[in-house]
């Protein structure tokens, strides 16, 4: 109150009347502010959470209608129809939100990130249709499947295959719960955000898709703009020199880079052709909604 009342008095009007805040109204009003705008900030955040979760399973329902579809091979849609190949009814979602749940549930029952527990969830899923939209699991890919056996076998959390063939997407689909609950924490929002593709993918282009993925979430979800989410080699953070000490697998620094190619290229591992495909939309999207590029991954 004193600072504010010094600076009004620098101001023309003081001289025709001296204080402000007038009223006592204004003088609690003002003395509120502080709190008032944390109130504001957190309804912010906690809007955006919402939009990266909401924005996955609506975008997950909307484009189940196309699965498998190679673009430019259908009419675009803009309604929830479903239907697709697991003639699905409208709004019920796949195994890319299912898994993202199990995730999301993981790491708030467990307050931490538990990779066994998070195993056990998709194992879950997967046999019993633990948080699938129809109560069973219809579709799963099958680098998925290979790592959750692997796991039931071996007892090992991190059971994705390393092989580049394996590079598939589906570690990147259900990834928006890791960024956002390491929300305040950059540099662990992306180390635990390798440490989320390696329990099912394990080569490094899939693990670096989503350790750069998790960057722009967590400064999407702080409010940075595109430009800023745009440029080169993004960084949540105050560590300009980030990736370069925690370099990101060549083909996934390309794309960081701006340097996607603009080439059809069916060699392209799934991963790629889905981080390359969200950059080239300019999209402020946490999930993309044409889930043609997706394959059995």
């Amino acid at each position: 109150m004193a600072e504010l009342r010094r600076k009004w008095s620098t101001v023309d009007k003081s001289s025709r009347k001296a204080e402000s805040p007038e009223t006592p109204l204004q003088v609690d009003w003002v003395k509120a502010w502080p709190q008032r705008r944390r109130s504001v900030q957190q309804l912010m955040l906690r809007d955006r959470y919402r939009g990266a979760l909401l924005g996955l399973a609506v975008g997950d329902a909307l484009g189940t209608t196309l699965e498998f579809k190679a673009p430019g091979t259908f009419k675009p849609i803009t309604d929830m129809i479903g239907g697709g190949p697991f003639d699905l009814e409208p709004g019920q979602w796949t195994d890319d939100t299912s898994m993202a749940l199990c995730l999301a549930e993981s790491l708030i029952e467990k307050r931490s990130f538990d990779p066994k527990d998070q195993m056990d969830r998709y194992c879950r899923w997967r046999d019993q249709g633990y948080l699938s939209s129809n109560g069973r699991c219809f579709d799963i890919g099958n680098t998925v499947q290979n790592a959750l056996s692997t796991y039931l076998r071996t007892s090992n959390p991190f059971s994705g295959p390393e092989s580049p063939s394996t590079a598939g997407n589906g570690s990147l689909m259900r990834l928006a719960p890791v960024p956002l609950f390491f929300c305040s924490n950059p540099e662990q929002a992306i180390h635990y955000a390798g440490q989320s593709s390696r329990t099912t993918h394990g080569a490094r282009t899939a693990v670096d898709a989503c350790r750069y993925f998790a960057g722009l979430i967590v400064g999407a979800v702080r409010g940075q703009t595109k430009a800023e989410l745009l440029s080169s080699h993004f960084f949540p953070g105050d560590k300009p020199d980030y990736w370069q000490k925690s370099p990101l697998d060549p083909k996934i620094a390309a794309i960081a880079a701006g340097r996607h190619s603009k080439r059809k290229n069916r060699r392209r591992s799934k991963v790629l052709a889905t981080l390359s495909n969200r950059w080239k939309r300019h999209s402020g999207h946490l999930i993309d909604p044409d889930r043609s590029a997706k394959a059995r991954c």
